[in-house]
């Protein structure tokens, strides 16, 4: 592969927007004529870009057995897409107290508690939703906590109409969508 190959390769790649320079030479060259040499990209990823060097040998510059080679590896993308940062809405049982209707809110409350004994997740959630302050309630934005009061309806604790009516509270219902 010549440099031309070489930076027309690179060009060709669906990370690399442009070159933006012509290669810089780096150093002096070595005894045999190797010559290492830096070209610089805009690397574009939907709305992010960065400008990075690209680093190379060519070995007999501008002659018929001119070889360039790419430095320590073959370029790839460096930019990546992000997860959406999962944004954490806790809970309490004030927080049902004081967002949903009385009737509901005590009703739940109550089956909840009725229902501690039966199993050792209700029960540490239970515990949670009375906690108050940085370290207490539960996330109701996080996928596994949605799935969990939904499998209280299917354990005959809470009513369809009930699960749905907390699950609101998120910013989004998770029940139905890809596991994390």
């Amino acid at each position: 592969m010549t440099q031309a190959e070489l930076l027309n390769w690179l060009s060709s790649q669906d990370f690399c927007n442009a070159i933006l320079d012509t290669p810089q030479a780096i150093g002096e060259p070595q005894s045999d004529g190797t010559q290492w040499y830096a070209v610089t990209i805009r690397e574009v990823y939907e709305n992010s870009a960065i400008t990075r060097r690209i680093h190379f040998y060519i070995v007999n510059k501008e002659t018929s057995e001119e070889i360039a080679y790419w430095k320590d590896a073959i370029p790839v993308a460096t930019l990546q897409p992000v997860e959406p940062m999962q944004m954490y809405k806790m809970i309490t049982f004030r927080t049902l107290i004081h967002q949903l209707d009385n009737a509901v809110a005590t009703a739940m409350i109550e089956k909840l508690k009725a229902a501690v004994s039966q199993n050792v997740i209700i029960e540490q959630a239970y515990k949670m939703l009375e906690t108050y302050g940085p370290d207490g309630g539960i996330d109701i934005n996080s996928r596994n906590t949605q799935i969990m009061i939904q499998s209280l309806v299917t354990s005959n604790i809470l009513t369809q109409a009930e699960a749905d009516t907390v699950i609101a509270l998120a910013d989004t219902d998770l029940r139905t969508t890809a596991a994390e």
